[in-house]
């Protein structure tokens, strides 16, 4: 399967949306650790002992991971962290609405959260351009690589030769 071809401008745009959406959770759970803890636990999908290293680590994985792409630091690999995270959430907000549970997404600290239907379909189309970062190829400026790749290795001989 080829991969999908997307401009510079696309990719960045996608990158930089995604940066900036997990370092601003992980910037709200940060200031409010207790709050996210809490919400963790409602969840009731994990033990109650691993709630707070689970809260945590999350909230430090969302900052590296979304400053990463910020940055443009191996950005197909914390994009797939990132696709990472949004699984692990879809799961679990899938399976708290399925069991018909009315608890807070606690995705952004917890100040005018949504349904966790809403916080869902958010989730899903992140994960559309996290895929979309990992499965990409960056088209480049075709004009430049055709000029270059129509050279011919000994034309920079000649060059260095008539220096």
């Amino acid at each position: 399967m080829d991969k999908l071809v997307f401009r510079h401008w696309q990719a960045l745009a996608i990158r930089l949306v995604l940066g900036s959406v997990f370092v601003w959770a992980g910037t709200a759970k940060l200031v409010q650790i207790p709050f996210f803890v809490e919400t963790v636990a409602a969840f009731d999908i994990l033990p109650a002992d691993w709630a707070p290293p689970f809260a945590l680590s999350i909230i430090w994985i969302e900052l590296i991971a979304g400053g990463l792409l910020l940055l443009d630091i191996w950005p197909r690999s914390n994009a797939l962290v990132v696709l990472g995270l949004l699984v692990v959430f879809s799961a679990a907000l899938g399976i708290n609405i399925y069991r018909g549970n009315d608890v807070t997404c606690g995705c952004f600290g917890g100040d005018g959260e949504a349904s966790l239907a809403w916080s869902l379909l958010r989730d899903v189309l992140l994960a559309g351009g996290a895929t979309v970062l990992l499965v990409r190829k960056e088209q480049r400026n075709t004009a430049r690589r055709d000029h270059h790749s129509k050279r011919n290795p000994t034309d920079v001989l000649e060059v260095i030769d008539n220096g």
